[in-house]
């Protein structure tokens, strides 16, 4: 989402005010504008949300495809357990410096007031689902943080799958196996894996090139430089 930077909305602005036009899945919301800035409605159709979000996924096709109005360059999704989030903001910072754009829940201000899914209520855990969602509609490729932390989420491997191409081997997804990682889930074999930095960094270049993106644009990170891993 390169033109429309998600991270400037620190309000918790209705959906329809917070994405422009052309971002994928922004239309899913119109009709509930409210959703996320008060939680307060739990049955506002929740049903028919669902469906659109197919229907849109269904129109839209493969994410290599996506090369809608206003996307100038790639989008990475950074899926991690909140344990691992130091992990996440290096691997962030490593995609921005090879010119993609990032999502990473930390910096999504429509997640700023989760409680947590332990005294979430329904309607709460509905909006974190879909303001997921929309992100996850958005971005080009994923990489899942896999660390001794990783087992028993279910996030993870939600994510993963959601935003490769739906063939079994797509180059779009990839997995980050931290040092000592040994064992991990069958399906991390249907993409990348990857190790160090390098690694990262080469997958990374080898999908701008893929999709078509030559040059390198630039990407500023906003925070201070996370440790490396």
């Amino acid at each position: 989402m390169p033109n429309f930077d998600w991270r400037e909305h620190r309000e918790m602005l209705p959906l329809a005010r917070r994405y422009p036009d052309w971002v994928m899945g922004h239309d899913l919301l119109r009709d509930f504008p409210n959703l996320l800035r008060n939680f307060a409605h739990p049955d506002l159709g929740f049903d028919e949300v669902l469906r659109r979000i197919a229907r849109e996924r269904h129109r839209a096709g493969t994410r290599t495809r996506r090369m809608h109005v206003g996307l100038d360059r790639p989008c990475v999704f950074i899926s991690h357990r909140k344990d691992d989030v130091d992990q996440a903001e290096r691997i962030a910072w490593l995609t921005c410096q090879a010119g993609f754009d990032y999502w990473l829940d930390i910096y999504d201000p429509g997640l700023a007031g989760y409680p947590g899914l332990a005294t979430a209520t329904e309607a709460e855990a509905r909006a974190v689902a879909l303001t997921i969602e929309i992100a996850l509609l958005n971005c080009t490729q994923v990489i899942a943080v896999m660390t001794p932390n990783t087992p028993g989420s279910a996030w993870v491997p939600y994510e993963y799958g959601r935003v490769k191409d739906p063939v079994p081997d797509s180059p779009q997804a990839a997995c980050w196996l931290a040092p000592g990682v040994k064992l991990f889930p069958e399906y991390l074999y249907l993409g990348a894996r990857l190790r160090t930095e390098g690694d990262i960094s080469q997958w990374l270049a080898d999908e701008r090139t893929r999709m078509g993106f030559l040059s390198k644009p630039t990407c500023a990170w906003p925070h201070s430089t996370p440790v490396p891993l």
